[in-house]
C-alpha cells in the first residue's frame, strides 16, 4: 500500500432541488422583506390569476378542472385549494427543478412561517393557503420566495466547490469498472492487469487512445523504463481515484493527476501529461501539485513529480513552486530520467 492523502469534491444534489436548509433561509428572507408587517390575513377565499385558465395541476396526480365564478377562479373545496397552492409553489420554483420534494419544501416553509409568526397550525392550513393566494398577498410572498432562492443559491454555490480530504488514505483501487469505450492492452508494468485503454468509441476515428497522444507516448515510456516498478493510470472523478487540492479563481478544487508511478527505489512519481496549449494553462494545477508534494514529503513520504511534457524527444517535468511554460525556455524543467 502507498497510503497517499487524497481529496474529493463534496456532491450537492441541492444544486437542482431545495433541501431542508431552505426553511431557515425562507425565514431570513421573510424577515428581510418584512412579510409579517405587510401581509393581510383577512382573506378566506382565493382571488388569484394563478388559475385563470380554468385548470390547475395536482402535483401528486393529474390536471383537474375547477369551477369559475364570475371573473374569479374560486376552488370549490380544500382539495382544489391545496392543488392551487401547490401550483403556486411550482410556478415560483425556477431555476430549481419543479419536482414534488421542492414544491413541498416551499409549502412547508410557508406553513412554518405562519405557525411561528401568527400561531396558525396545521388545522389552519386551508386559511394559510387562501391568504397566500390572495391577489394582494401573492407579490409579497413571491418576493420572499425569490429572495430565499437567492440566499439558498449562495449557500449551495459555496458548498458546490467544497473540497474534502478522504477519510482513509488512498491506494490503487482493487476493482475498476470499464465500459465499451475501452480496449484491452498488453502493458506489463500496469498495476491493473489486464489494462484497458480508453478509446473514443467505434464511431470516432481517433488517431490515439487514452485522452491524448502524449498520454499514449508516456505509457510507452513507462513500459520501457528500467526504474519503474509499476504505474497506475488515474481516473478523473470521485474518491475512488487520487486527487490533490489546487485553487482556481479563489475556489479549491481536486486535481486528478494522470499517473501514479512506483519506482524500484520506493519513490512515488505523480505526473500529469500536457502538450502544447494545455501546458501553458496548467499553472494552478502545477502549483497545487508542487505544494502537495512538499507538504507530504515533510511527513516522510518520498514523492516527486509535476507537469510532464515531451520536447525534442526528451521527457521533462516541472516541480517548482512557481510554474511557467515557454517552449523556447525550459531551463526550469527537469529531465525525467527513469532508465
Amino acid at each position: 500500500d502507498i497510503d497517499l492523502t487524497s481529496y474529493h469534491s463534496k456532491r450537492f444534489r441541492e444544486e437542482t432541488r431545495l433541501s431542508s436548509d431552505f426553511v431557515p433561509i425562507f425565514f431570513q428572507a421573510a424577515d428581510e422583506q418584512k412579510l409579517k408587517d405587510q401581509i393581510s390575513l383577512k382573506h378566506s377565499i382565493v382571488d388569484t390569476k394563478l388559475i385563470a385558465s380554468g385548470k390547475i395541476t395536482d402535483v401528486d396526480k393529474e390536471t383537474k378542472s375547477i369551477e369559475k365564478k364570475g371573473t374569479l377562479d374560486i376552488p370549490k373545496n380544500e382539495v382544489e385549494l391545496q392543488n392551487a397552492f401547490d401550483s403556486f409553489a411550482r410556478e415560483n420554483l425556477a431555476p430549481f427543478a419543479p419536482e414534488l420534494r421542492s414544491i413541498k419544501r416551499i409549502n412547508s416553509s410557508i406553513y412554518r412561517f405562519f405557525d411561528k409568526t401568527f400561531k396558525m397550525s396545521v388545522d389552519d392550513w386551508p386559511r394559510v393557503q387562501a391568504v397566500v393566494l390572495a391577489d394582494e398577498n401573492q407579490p409579497l410572498v413571491i418576493d420572499v420566495i425569490n429572495r430565499a432562492k437567492e440566499l439558498y443559491q449562495d449557500l449551495v454555490g459555496r458548498g458546490k466547490h467544497e473540497l474534502l480530504q478522504n477519510d482513509e488514505p488512498w491506494n490503487v483501487p482493487a476493482i475498476i469498472n470499464y465500459n465499451l469505450t475501452f480496449v484491452q492492452k498488453d502493458h506489463n508494468k500496469s498495476i491493473i492487469r489486464p489494462y484497458y485503454a480508453k478509446t473514443k468509441g467505434a464511431d470516432n476515428f481517433s488517431l490515439f487512445e487514452e485522452d491524448s497522444e502524449v498520454e499514449v507516448a508516456f505509457i510507452d515510456h513507462l513500459e520501457r523504463a528500467n526504474q519503474v516498478k509499476w504505474w497506475f493510470k488515474n481516473g478523473k472523478q470521485d474518491a475512488s481515484y487520487f486527487a490533490v487540492p489546487y485553487v482556481e479563481n479563489g475556489i479549491e478544487k481536486p486535481f486528478y493527476v494522470d499517473f501514479i508511478v512506483m519506482l524500484n527505489d520506493g519513490r512515488i512519481g505523480l505526473f500529469d501529461t500536457k502538450g502544447g496549449i494545455y501546458a501553458k494553462t496548467a499553472k494552478e494545477r502545477a502549483e497545487g501539485l508542487a505544494e502537495y508534494i512538499a507538504a507530504e514529503n515533510k511527513k516522510s513520504k518520498k514523492l516527486f513529480g509535476g507537469i510532464v511534457i515531451k520536447e525534442q524527444n526528451s521527457w521533462r517535468y516541472h516541480d517548482g513552486k512557481k510554474y511557467a511554460y515557454d517552449p523556447n525556455n525550459l531551463k526550469d524543467w527537469k529531465f525525467l530520467y527513469l532508465d
